[in-house]
């Protein structure tokens, strides 16, 4: 007989094919989704454990190797309280979620070894969510920041490089420039003053981390250093995200018009336009 050969867009298909996963969906006892976590597909018995916490607010890290440091902790997320949780299980193949078996649920409870424990664990967890949401919002800015001076850097070369571009852009780039390390002072610190190793005042991030590395670790009440941590750096942020949400989605997109306009070659961030001839 004629031995079957995968047509061309069977293979296609087969190459673009996500790998299949395992997914188990922790809720708590209103059904709420605390977090998901994943395990891999195949035959055999797989164990994988959850910490008991909240997914963490850290910018997303898909690389294999997250950190050079051997001694650093993985990004974590506030601790749940104690109560009646739920975990389901379902498989991902192919584009499609299915279920397997029915929700299992359990209990977690406090070891009871806490000195000060905190008599409203609620109140505890709504402190600790609220510095999460800061956390996400200072760590991705800091992030787009980043990202950011990589535009510029490529643009300021995209300017030289293309004859039609007016030099004098080179003087926006520049404005643009300090601007972003500006309110990168702001967020991260001061690297010049740390450089020559002088002391620096706490940044936008170090106050967020140091609420979170000092208290996301303790069943205790916050105190109060830890809520004018807080207080403090919620309110330098809300001007410093102001500022570079306008550096970033306005300012920065309209020099990266005038390059698309001079026929600059491709610089990140920006679609080239093309016109039939």
């Amino acid at each position: 007989g004629t031995i079957p050969y995968p047509s061309w867009n069977e293979l296609r298909n087969e190459a673009r094919e996500v790998k299949p996963v395992i997914i188990l969906t922790v809720t708590d006892d209103t059904g709420d989704i605390v977090r998901r976590l994943t395990a891999p597909a195949g035959a055999g018995f797989h164990r994988i454990a959850w910490d008991l916490r909240y997914p963490p607010s850290n910018p997303v890290d898909i690389s294999e190797k997250k950190t050079d440091n051997p001694f650093a902790d993985e990004p974590t997320g506030p601790m749940v309280v104690p109560g009646t949780y739920a975990v389901s299980m379902a498989k991902r193949v192919r584009g499609e979620t299915t279920p397997l078996g029915e929700p299992q649920s359990f209990q977690t409870v406090p070891l009871g070894t806490a000195t000060l424990a905190a008599e409203d664990k609620q109140v505890l967890l709504a402190f600790q969510q609220k510095t999460a949401r800061l956390q996400r919002a200072v760590l991705g800015a800091q992030k787009a920041a980043d990202e950011a001076q990589n535009r510029i850097n490529y643009i300021r070369q995209a300017i030289l490089d293309a004859p039609d571009a007016n030099k004098a852009w080179l003087n926006d780039v520049r404005d643009l420039e300090v601007r972003l390390k500006d309110l990168q002072l702001e967020l991260s610190g001061d690297p010049v003053k740390s450089k020559h190793n002088a002391p620096t005042a706490p940044s936008i991030v170090d106050r967020v981390q140091s609420v979170v590395y000092g208290h996301w670790a303790s069943t205790s009440p916050p105190t109060q250093t830890h809520r004018d941590a807080y207080q403090i750096a919620a309110d330098e942020f809300k001007v410093v995200l102001g500022k570079l949400q306008t550096l970033i989605e306005v300012d920065l997109p309209k020099l990266e018009q005038k390059l698309e306009e001079a026929g600059a070659p491709y610089t990140p961030g920006r679609v080239p336009r093309w016109k039939p001839e």
